[in-house]
């Protein structure tokens, strides 16, 4: 007698329900940033009134690089309402398909995966219409350029407010890091994973 066949492990299941808690998950946490820039801009802003007031109060004499912290304060706050109402993200949407497809869309494209198909196809295609395989890899990709721009974004918030010297080498390294992040997978995966 022949048993039935049964599969315990259906892989496509598990992709599908991957890709939605992680959808649920991304759009969660993208206001979770947008939050956390924005009392990181409040805060700054707030910080460096009350520096001024006290070095006005007590007449010191040394100057206090106050300016860059309140632009950095303004450039968090901007972020963040960006993210909140998405004008931010378009913009920079439309900036990065101005381009054309980032360098990792290419060398999946030789790699001649057949699960991928026309890797050039993926990145313009809509999301909706993705195998659930293409939507993971995708989702991946996308993953990995939103990390680089938080890195790049990192880096140069550290470089601004420490300068060169010092622990400033993990500012420089965050800006390199990002900036090779994004030259090989591009800002667009990440841009319109957050917009999805």
């Amino acid at each position: 007698m022949d048993l039935p066949d049964f599969n315990p492990f259906n892989f496509n299941v598990l992709i599908n329900t991957f890709n939605e808690v992680y959808l649920i998950t991304i759009s969660s946490l993208e206001y979770v940033f947008a939050t956390i820039f924005l009392i990181m801009g409040i805060l700054l802003i707030y910080k460096q009134y009350f520096v001024r007031r006290r070095n006005v109060k007590i007449k010191l004499q040394y100057f206090s690089p106050v300016i860059p912290e309140y632009l950095l304060g303004l450039i968090y706050i901007f972020i963040a309402i960006g993210i909140y109402f998405r004008f931010l993200l378009n913009f920079i949407y439309f900036l990065s398909v101005i381009g054309g497809p980032p360098l990792i869309f290419y060398i999946l494209n030789s790699l001649n995966i057949s699960e991928l198909g026309d890797a050039l196809i993926l990145y313009n295609s809509e999301w909706s219409e993705l195998s659930n395989i293409q939507l993971f890899i995708m989702l991946i990709i996308g993953t990995i350029s939103i990390l680089g721009g938080i890195s790049l974004i990192f880096g140069i918030s550290v470089f601004i407010r420490k300068g060169l010297y010092g622990k400033k080498m993990i500012g420089v390294s965050s800006i390199i890091g990002g900036t090779i992040t994004l030259i090989i997978i591009g800002i667009s995966p990440g841009i319109k994973l957050l917009l999805y």
